[in-house]
């Protein structure tokens, strides 16, 4: 699980205003042409990644829930992204069929400090469901289902495993 560094527990804890917290998604998936960055700003910004890598992050309008805890063991995160161009729509549309997940990574920074990322790792997630509309698309991001995975991975047969016996 993710952890808070130092600088966002306290600009958490003492909540100044002078601190802006910035919000980035990435999307990205095996059969993409490319990796999408977004960035919850008015402007592109060049930003740290956790493994010390500059990246440019396009500059658009979402909107989002996070996970909330809770003992039910399903967490999601509701996202919203304005279509900033045709392209990230019709790469979704192209995964139709697919049984590989479109990953979804949410980083945030603090304004004062775009050098790293406030989590480490960051909150990785895969996309459950998309709509496509004509101005946004919409889409609920979730960690793995665990709640309905089978215990064990292998069936147990006398077939794949002889000396189990009768």
């Amino acid at each position: 699980m993710p952890t808070w560094d130092d600088a966002v527990k306290e600009a958490f804890a003492s909540c100044p205003k002078s601190e802006v917290h910035i919000h980035t998604l990435q999307l990205s998936h095996s059969l993409f042409t490319q990796t999408y960055w977004f960035v919850r700003q008015r402007q592109d910004m060049v930003l740290t990644l956790e493994t010390g890598q500059d990246q440019t992050f396009k500059a658009a309008g979402f909107s989002f829930t996070l996970p909330e805890r809770s003992e039910d063991g399903l967490q999601d995160l509701n996202i919203a992204v304005d279509n900033v161009d045709k392209a990230l729509t019709d790469e979704l549309d192209r995964l139709e069929g697919s049984d590989e997940d479109v990953k979804l990574t949410y980083r945030m920074y603090l304004h004062s400090d775009l050098s790293k990322p406030t989590q480490d790792p960051p909150l990785t997630l895969s996309l459950v469901a998309a709509r496509i509309a004509v101005f946004s698309i919409t889409s609920r991001a979730s960690f793995r289902n665990f709640l309905n995975k089978q215990f064990l991975t292998e069936d147990y047969t006398r077939k794949t495993f002889p000396t189990l016996g009768d």
